[in-house]
């Protein structure tokens, strides 16, 4: 019967702390303007996984997908950009790069 409790109140816990997992999704837009390329339309979209009491999971299941409309092919992008998301009762700060060589 002791075995019993314990493995109940062990199970309770895991699923517990498996249900936690609490997520959050945006989209942000904004113009990207860099070397001679001016104010192209980019759209970043944030898909974040948190558990309370504000920890954000950055490996997966997190991700951000960026995409910039008619930027050049023969024009390289290095571009980071920083924004906070104010999620329930705390903050997450998120710092994206935007990488084309």
């Amino acid at each position: 019967m002791f075995l019993d409790k314990n493995l109940l109140l062990l199970f309770s816990l895991y699923f517990g702390c498996v249900v936690s997992l609490e997520s959050f999704s945006q989209t942000v837009k904004f113009k990207l303007t860099q070397n001679k390329v001016r104010n192209k339309q980019t759209t970043c979209k944030y898909a974040l996984n948190y558990d309370y009491p504000g920890t954000v999971y950055t490996k997966k299941p997190s991700k951000v997908t960026c995409t910039v409309k008619s930027w050049p092919k023969s024009v390289g992008i290095d571009y980071k950009k920083k924004t906070t998301f104010f999620i329930g009762n705390f903050s997450a700060v998120v710092t994206i790069k935007i990488k084309k060589v």
